[in-house]
């Protein structure tokens, strides 16, 4: 088939695109206005187009997402002084620094200083018994009990009381009643002596029954040394 021939067959076929029931419009022709254009193209339109600055300050103020909230989880840009504050209840944060160890170091070092003393007393009173200085060795005696009662007065105030020596207290009631029993003072040596026997504290006080006796013996009161 010469071209001749097929040029007059397309035309007698007629156009193809007849069945098709749209129109697509005149041809448009480019413009450089860019207002003109954007009137021209539909709102629904994504056919892209020339961006202009009132539409990125639209874009900007009206079409930005907003970033997610985060105060539901805690976290705010100024936070409040209440949400700041630490939980303290018994206010230990109020306190200087080191301030309650070094109350409970200086509680300590007191009563290290004040048993200290009592030994002193109770072996100054030694002595003075051993030579036979029997109201010198009783003063001592009375006045290590008094450190001992302060001392453990002072140990109970400052929540030290698992520290209480009993065998100090033992050994302070002994050098009293023997100082009493010295300077010839019977009842108040007898008195002494029974607060310790008496004391469950101290399993092997009943020798101190012996000294009693002899107390007994002395005022001749046979019966009761006989009990003893």
């Amino acid at each position: 088939m010469t071209r001749g021939a097929l040029r007059t067959a397309m035309a007698d076929e007629g156009d193809l695109y007849t069945d098709y029931d749209y129109d697509i419009g005149p041809a448009q022709r480019p413009t450089d206005n860019a207002s003109e254009s954007a009137q021209l193209r539909p709102a629904h339109s994504a056919i892209p187009g020339p961006v202009t600055q009132s539409a990125t300050t639209s874009a900007t103020a009206c079409d930005v997402r907003p970033m997610t909230s985060t105060s539901g989880a805690g976290f705010t840009t100024k936070p409040s002084i209440q949400k700041t504050r630490i939980f303290d209840p018994l206010g230990q944060c109020r306190m200087p620094a080191g301030s309650g160890q070094h109350s409970r170091e200086s509680a300590e070092e007191r009563a290290n200083k004040l048993e200290r003393q009592v030994h002193a007393l109770l072996e100054a009173s030694a002595v003075a018994s051993h030579r036979f200085h029997n109201e010198h060795a009783l003063d001592n005696a009375k006045e290590a009990a008094r450190h001992e009662r302060a001392l453990c007065k002072h140990r109970e105030a400052n929540g030290l009381a698992d520290q209480i020596n009993v065998d100090l207290t033992y050994a302070v009631c002994f050098s009293l009643a023997h100082g009493y029993h010295q300077a010839q003072q019977h009842d108040a040596a007898l008195h002494t002596y029974s607060l310790l026997v008496r004391n469950k504290q101290y399993p092997h006080s009943g020798h101190l029954r012996v000294n009693m006796g002899n107390i007994y013996f002395e005022q001749e009161s046979y019966t009761s040394a006989i009990k003893m």
